[in-house]
Protein backbone atom coordinates (compact mmCIF):
# COMPACT_ATOMS: atom_id res chain seq x y z
CA UNK A 1 0.00 0.00 0.00
CA UNK A 2 2.70 2.40 1.12
CA UNK A 3 4.77 1.58 -2.41
CA UNK A 4 1.87 2.57 -4.43
CA UNK A 5 -1.05 5.20 -2.76
CA UNK A 6 -2.19 6.12 -6.37
CA UNK A 7 -3.55 2.89 -6.53
CA UNK A 8 -4.95 2.46 -3.30
CA UNK A 9 -6.77 5.90 -3.91
CA UNK A 10 -8.34 4.42 -6.95
CA UNK A 11 -9.50 1.17 -5.39
CA UNK A 12 -11.15 3.47 -2.51
CA UNK A 13 -12.41 6.21 -3.96
CA UNK A 14 -13.61 8.37 -6.93
CA UNK A 15 -11.54 8.96 -10.01
CA UNK A 16 -11.98 11.05 -13.02
CA UNK A 17 -10.37 12.30 -15.79
CA UNK A 18 -10.42 13.99 -18.95
CA UNK A 19 -8.30 13.77 -22.12
CA UNK A 20 -9.12 17.01 -23.53
CA UNK A 21 -7.56 20.53 -21.77
CA UNK A 22 -10.96 22.15 -22.87
CA UNK A 23 -13.01 20.04 -20.64
CA UNK A 24 -13.20 19.66 -17.07
CA UNK A 25 -15.76 17.07 -14.92
CA UNK A 26 -17.17 19.53 -13.26
CA UNK A 27 -19.31 16.85 -10.70
CA UNK A 28 -20.86 13.36 -10.68
CA UNK A 29 -23.85 12.18 -8.54
CA UNK A 30 -24.43 8.85 -6.92
CA UNK A 31 -26.14 7.99 -10.12
CA UNK A 32 -23.72 8.20 -12.25
CA UNK A 33 -21.98 4.73 -12.99
CA UNK A 34 -18.40 3.90 -13.46
CA UNK A 35 -18.01 4.55 -17.30
CA UNK A 36 -15.47 1.76 -17.80
CA UNK A 37 -11.74 2.23 -19.47
CA UNK A 38 -13.38 3.46 -22.89
CA UNK A 39 -14.93 6.50 -21.26
CA UNK A 40 -17.39 8.48 -23.09
CA UNK A 41 -16.71 10.47 -25.88
CA UNK A 42 -17.06 14.49 -25.79
CA UNK A 43 -18.75 15.97 -29.05
CA UNK A 44 -19.44 20.17 -28.95
CA UNK A 45 -21.57 21.08 -31.39
CA UNK A 46 -21.56 24.65 -30.11
CA UNK A 47 -19.08 26.11 -27.68
CA UNK A 48 -20.43 28.51 -25.54
CA UNK A 49 -20.14 32.11 -25.70
CA UNK A 50 -20.27 35.43 -24.14
CA UNK A 51 -23.05 38.06 -25.58
CA UNK A 52 -20.45 40.64 -27.28
CA UNK A 53 -21.25 44.24 -29.10
CA UNK A 54 -18.73 45.78 -30.94
CA UNK A 55 -18.77 49.31 -32.60
CA UNK A 56 -18.20 50.57 -35.75
CA UNK A 57 -15.03 51.65 -36.62
CA UNK A 58 -14.17 54.90 -34.71
CA UNK A 59 -10.13 55.63 -35.38
CA UNK A 60 -10.68 59.04 -34.42
CA UNK A 61 -12.20 58.04 -31.11
CA UNK A 62 -15.86 59.09 -29.85
CA UNK A 63 -16.58 61.72 -33.02
CA UNK A 64 -19.97 63.55 -31.27
CA UNK A 65 -21.73 63.31 -27.82
CA UNK A 66 -23.59 60.11 -27.47
CA UNK A 67 -25.43 58.58 -24.37
CA UNK A 68 -25.26 54.93 -24.43
CA UNK A 69 -27.87 52.85 -21.99
CA UNK A 70 -26.82 49.33 -21.25
CA UNK A 71 -28.62 46.86 -19.71
CA UNK A 72 -30.33 49.98 -18.23
CA UNK A 73 -27.56 51.88 -16.82
CA UNK A 74 -26.89 55.33 -18.70
CA UNK A 75 -23.23 56.89 -19.94
CA UNK A 76 -22.26 59.72 -21.44
CA UNK A 77 -19.73 59.87 -24.12
CA UNK A 78 -18.78 63.21 -25.01
CA UNK A 79 -16.75 64.49 -28.85
CA UNK A 80 -12.74 63.86 -28.62
CA UNK A 81 -13.08 61.05 -26.27
CA UNK A 82 -10.36 58.06 -26.80
CA UNK A 83 -11.66 54.96 -26.95
CA UNK A 84 -9.39 54.01 -24.58
CA UNK A 85 -11.42 57.02 -22.45
CA UNK A 86 -14.60 55.49 -23.00
CA UNK A 87 -13.80 51.86 -21.87
CA UNK A 88 -12.34 53.27 -18.25
CA UNK A 89 -15.19 55.45 -18.39
CA UNK A 90 -17.67 52.23 -19.19
CA UNK A 91 -15.76 50.21 -16.63
CA UNK A 92 -16.04 52.51 -13.81
CA UNK A 93 -20.14 52.21 -14.32
CA UNK A 94 -19.87 48.79 -14.68
CA UNK A 95 -17.95 48.60 -11.38
CA UNK A 96 -19.80 50.94 -9.45
CA UNK A 97 -23.21 49.36 -10.62
CA UNK A 98 -21.94 45.86 -9.81
CA UNK A 99 -22.49 45.10 -13.53
CA UNK A 100 -21.07 41.56 -14.91
CA UNK A 101 -19.77 43.48 -18.15
CA UNK A 102 -16.43 44.86 -19.48
CA UNK A 103 -15.26 47.62 -21.79
CA UNK A 104 -12.21 46.95 -23.83
CA UNK A 105 -10.36 48.69 -27.04
CA UNK A 106 -10.31 46.33 -30.00
CA UNK A 107 -8.38 48.31 -32.84
CA UNK A 108 -10.35 50.97 -33.43
CA UNK A 109 -13.53 49.22 -32.25
CA UNK A 110 -14.74 49.93 -28.51
CA UNK A 111 -16.09 46.29 -27.38
CA UNK A 112 -19.02 45.23 -24.62
CA UNK A 113 -18.31 42.09 -23.29
CA UNK A 114 -20.86 40.37 -20.93
CA UNK A 115 -18.46 38.32 -18.15
CA UNK A 116 -20.43 35.50 -18.05
CA UNK A 117 -21.41 32.58 -20.34
CA UNK A 118 -24.60 31.30 -22.09
CA UNK A 119 -27.66 32.43 -23.20
CA UNK A 120 -28.76 33.77 -19.46
CA UNK A 121 -27.24 36.27 -19.89
CA UNK A 122 -26.99 39.41 -22.25
CA UNK A 123 -26.90 42.82 -23.33
CA UNK A 124 -29.56 45.25 -23.89
CA UNK A 125 -27.83 48.57 -25.46
CA UNK A 126 -29.62 51.74 -26.32
CA UNK A 127 -28.09 54.84 -27.75
CA UNK A 128 -29.34 58.74 -27.94
CA UNK A 129 -28.00 58.41 -31.81
CA UNK A 130 -29.18 56.62 -34.70
CA UNK A 131 -27.81 54.57 -37.53
CA UNK A 132 -25.41 56.73 -39.59
CA UNK A 133 -24.88 60.01 -37.12
CA UNK A 134 -21.35 58.85 -36.30
CA UNK A 135 -21.48 57.55 -32.84
CA UNK A 136 -20.79 53.80 -32.17
CA UNK A 137 -23.87 52.07 -33.33
CA UNK A 138 -23.94 49.95 -30.65
CA UNK A 139 -27.31 50.85 -30.40
CA UNK A 140 -30.41 49.70 -32.96
CA UNK A 141 -31.02 51.79 -35.93
CA UNK A 142 -33.52 54.71 -34.42
CA UNK A 143 -32.55 56.67 -31.45
CA UNK A 144 -33.53 55.43 -28.06
CA UNK A 145 -34.48 52.26 -29.70
CA UNK A 146 -32.47 49.22 -28.01
CA UNK A 147 -30.43 45.99 -29.50
CA UNK A 148 -30.01 42.82 -27.41
CA UNK A 149 -26.64 40.99 -28.10
CA UNK A 150 -27.40 37.42 -26.05
CA UNK A 151 -24.18 34.89 -25.63
CA UNK A 152 -24.51 31.16 -26.57
CA UNK A 153 -24.98 27.98 -24.25
CA UNK A 154 -22.35 25.20 -25.06
CA UNK A 155 -24.46 22.30 -26.61
CA UNK A 156 -23.13 18.65 -27.93
CA UNK A 157 -22.71 15.00 -26.74
CA UNK A 158 -21.59 12.93 -24.20
CA UNK A 159 -20.87 9.10 -25.24
CA UNK A 160 -22.84 9.66 -28.17
CA UNK A 161 -25.88 10.63 -26.24
CA UNK A 162 -27.50 14.33 -26.68
CA UNK A 163 -26.58 16.71 -23.29
CA UNK A 164 -28.10 19.69 -21.88
CA UNK A 165 -25.99 22.92 -21.97
CA UNK A 166 -25.97 26.20 -19.84
CA UNK A 167 -23.44 28.61 -20.28
CA UNK A 168 -20.33 26.56 -19.86
CA UNK A 169 -21.87 23.60 -18.50
CA UNK A 170 -23.00 20.38 -20.31
CA UNK A 171 -24.62 18.33 -18.17
CA UNK A 172 -25.72 14.42 -19.51
CA UNK A 173 -29.58 13.42 -20.00
CA UNK A 174 -30.92 11.83 -16.54
CA UNK A 175 -32.05 8.80 -18.89
CA UNK A 176 -28.28 8.74 -20.18
CA UNK A 177 -25.61 6.28 -19.42
CA UNK A 178 -23.40 9.12 -18.23
CA UNK A 179 -26.43 10.28 -16.17
CA UNK A 180 -25.63 12.83 -13.41
CA UNK A 181 -22.19 13.64 -14.69
CA UNK A 182 -21.67 17.25 -15.73
CA UNK A 183 -18.79 19.09 -17.97
CA UNK A 184 -16.88 22.31 -17.71
CA UNK A 185 -15.95 23.15 -21.40
CA UNK A 186 -13.99 25.84 -21.82
CA UNK A 187 -13.34 24.92 -26.28
CA UNK A 188 -13.89 27.68 -28.16
CA UNK A 189 -14.39 25.93 -31.57
CA UNK A 190 -17.05 23.29 -32.62
CA UNK A 191 -15.51 19.51 -32.83
CA UNK A 192 -14.05 16.64 -30.82
CA UNK A 193 -13.07 16.85 -27.22
CA UNK A 194 -11.87 13.29 -26.39
CA UNK A 195 -12.93 10.94 -23.46
CA UNK A 196 -14.25 11.59 -20.61
CA UNK A 197 -14.04 8.70 -17.93
CA UNK A 198 -15.25 8.13 -14.64
CA UNK A 199 -13.64 5.38 -11.75
CA UNK A 200 -15.41 4.21 -8.80
CA UNK A 201 -13.88 2.56 -6.24
CA UNK A 202 -15.15 0.67 -3.05
CA UNK A 203 -15.94 3.28 -0.93
CA UNK A 204 -17.28 5.80 -3.57
CA UNK A 205 -19.67 2.62 -4.55
CA UNK A 206 -20.47 2.43 -0.90
CA UNK A 207 -21.68 6.03 -0.82
CA UNK A 208 -23.44 5.80 -3.69
CA UNK A 209 -25.35 2.89 -2.65
CA UNK A 210 -26.02 4.89 0.86
CA UNK A 211 -27.28 7.84 -0.89
CA UNK A 212 -29.60 5.78 -3.39
CA UNK A 213 -31.18 4.04 -0.58
CA UNK A 214 -30.92 7.54 1.84
CA UNK A 215 -32.05 9.57 -0.83
CA UNK A 216 -35.17 12.13 0.29
CA UNK A 217 -36.79 11.81 -2.58
CA UNK A 218 -36.68 8.61 -4.49
CA UNK A 219 -34.61 6.27 -1.94
CA UNK A 220 -35.76 3.11 -1.44
CA UNK A 221 -35.57 3.43 2.47
CA UNK A 222 -37.99 6.92 1.79
CA UNK A 223 -40.03 4.95 -0.59
CA UNK A 224 -40.34 1.83 1.82
CA UNK A 225 -41.05 5.00 4.88
CA UNK A 226 -43.49 6.41 2.59
CA UNK A 227 -45.37 3.34 1.93
CA UNK A 228 -45.74 2.46 5.41
CA UNK A 229 -47.23 5.59 6.64
CA UNK A 230 -49.26 5.38 3.01
CA UNK A 231 -50.91 2.32 4.73
CA UNK A 232 -50.90 3.94 8.74
CA UNK A 233 -52.47 6.26 6.73
CA UNK A 234 -55.06 4.73 5.30
CA UNK A 235 -55.55 2.49 8.26
CA UNK A 236 -56.42 5.62 10.53
CA UNK A 237 -59.29 6.52 7.93
CA UNK A 238 -60.93 3.10 8.14
CA UNK A 239 -60.74 3.43 12.02
CA UNK A 240 -62.19 6.80 11.70
CA UNK A 241 -64.82 5.60 9.30
CA UNK A 242 -65.55 2.83 11.41
CA UNK A 243 -65.63 5.15 14.30
CA UNK A 244 -67.83 7.52 12.44
CA UNK A 245 -70.22 4.90 11.69
CA UNK A 246 -70.61 3.56 15.53
CA UNK A 247 -71.31 7.13 16.35
CA UNK A 248 -74.18 7.09 13.62
CA UNK A 249 -75.16 3.72 14.85
CA UNK A 250 -75.22 4.66 18.68
CA UNK A 251 -77.34 8.16 17.61
CA UNK A 252 -80.01 5.93 15.47
CA UNK A 253 -80.11 3.44 18.88
CA UNK A 254 -80.77 6.75 20.87
CA UNK A 255 -83.52 8.09 18.85
CA UNK A 256 -85.49 5.05 18.17
CA UNK A 257 -85.23 4.12 22.14
CA UNK A 258 -86.39 7.36 22.45
CA UNK A 259 -89.44 6.92 20.19
CA UNK A 260 -90.15 3.85 22.04
CA UNK A 261 -90.15 5.19 25.18
CA UNK A 262 -92.46 7.65 24.06
CA UNK A 263 -95.11 5.28 22.89
CA UNK A 264 -94.76 3.13 25.45
CA UNK A 265 -95.82 5.92 27.26
CA UNK A 266 -98.86 6.76 24.93
CA UNK A 267 -99.79 2.74 25.61
CA UNK A 268 -99.71 3.24 29.01
CA UNK A 269 -102.01 5.92 28.92
CA UNK A 270 -104.19 4.46 26.32
CA UNK A 271 -104.37 1.57 29.00
CA UNK A 272 -105.09 3.41 32.23
CA UNK A 273 -108.01 5.07 30.27
CA UNK A 274 -109.56 2.12 28.86
CA UNK A 275 -109.60 0.68 32.34
CA UNK A 276 -111.68 4.17 33.80
CA UNK A 277 -114.29 3.46 30.95
CA UNK A 278 -114.31 -0.49 31.28
CA UNK A 279 -115.86 0.32 34.61
CA UNK A 280 -118.28 2.44 33.64
CA UNK A 281 -120.08 -0.38 31.38
CA UNK A 282 -122.64 -2.18 32.67
CA UNK A 283 -121.63 -4.57 35.10
CA UNK A 284 -118.41 -2.82 35.60
CA UNK A 285 -117.54 -0.95 39.41
CA UNK A 286 -118.56 2.17 38.75
CA UNK A 287 -121.94 1.14 37.79
CA UNK A 288 -122.80 -1.24 40.40
CA UNK A 289 -122.06 1.78 42.90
Amino acid sequence: LASNPEGLRRLFGERTDATSAFVEIASTTAATPDSGAAGWAVEITQPATQATAASAELPAGIAVDEVLTINGKSVALTAGMSLQDASELLNSLFSAQRMDVTASVDGNRLVLQHDLFGSAHSLTIASSLGSGAGGTELGADAAGDAQTFTGHDVAGTIGGEAATGSGRLLSAAEDSHARGLRLSVSATEAGSLGTVRVSKGIASRMTDFVEAITAPENGSLSRAMSGVTGEISAIDEKIADLEAEVDRYLTKLQSDFAVMETRMSQSLALLDWMEMQVQYLPGGKASSQ
